[in-house]
């Protein structure tokens, strides 16, 4: 069983480059946070905006470069040293009040050091949680009310449509993470998310091209 977890965090740390020539193409009030303790937290970004900040967690679908992705997988909980913990959807100890996250990632390569645009979207986390609610997908559900998921049957769907929805267990990972996979559509839909940078196929793209290349981000 292997790993990906520093990939991720390595995959994520090529994006931030990316990520804020865009928040300041979109006028954004913004600053990177560095203690680790907030990171940890959940927070990797803090927004201001009319006098008001925002904790912005910020999340990459970095396995699927090149590969049309139109759903996210947001953690329910995973494994650490043999530990059942809980995922950063449901852990009361994040102060996160957005997540950004960034989906339909494309590159000239498979690597995201070579990208060259993405779809990102704002998911308001007050409002995930409480529409989880009120489709009967709390907490306590996911820990209690799912069957069990092993190599066998590591998928379990909650809705074949608006929205559609399923649970995944990834088991060929040593932290064997459980995700609720979600289209993003749907919790745009249901006024959850708003969409800030559209997806490659209703995106221009030389305009970012011509961002990216401006800052150097394409040399």
């Amino acid at each position: 069983m292997s790993s990906k977890r520093r990939k991720d965090v390595d995959d994520e740390s090529l994006l931030q480059p990316f990520l804020d020539v865009v928040y300041r193409e979109l006028g954004f009030d913004f600053r990177r946070e560095t203690n680790r303790d907030k990171q940890l937290a959940g927070i990797d970004l803090v927004l201001s905006h009319r006098g008001k900040d925002y904790y912005i967690d910020e999340k990459a679908a970095t396995h699927y470069v090149n590969r049309p992705l139109k759903t996210f997988a947001f953690e329910l909980n995973f494994r650490s040293y043999g530990q059942l913990r809980s995922g950063w959807l449901f852990d009361e100890r994040k102060e996160t009040t957005h997540y950004f996250l960034v989906s339909e990632i494309h590159a000239r390569t498979n690597e995201v050091s070579d990208l060259t645009h993405f779809r990102l979207v704002s998911v308001n986390r007050k409002k995930l949680l409480s529409y989880l609610n009120s489709n009967q997908w709390g907490r306590q559900f996911f820990e209690t009310g799912l069957p069990v998921l092993d190599e066998a049957s590591p998928k379990y769907e909650l809705s074949p449509a608006a929205p559609k929805a399923r649970v995944v267990k990834t088991t060929h990972l040593v932290e064997e993470p459980l995700n609720l996979v979600i289209v993003l559509d749907d919790l745009i839909v249901a006024g959850v998310a708003k969409e800030l940078v559209p997806g490659p196929n209703r995106l221009d793209k030389n305009k970012l091209k011509t961002l990216f290349s401006a800052n150097g981000l394409l040399d």
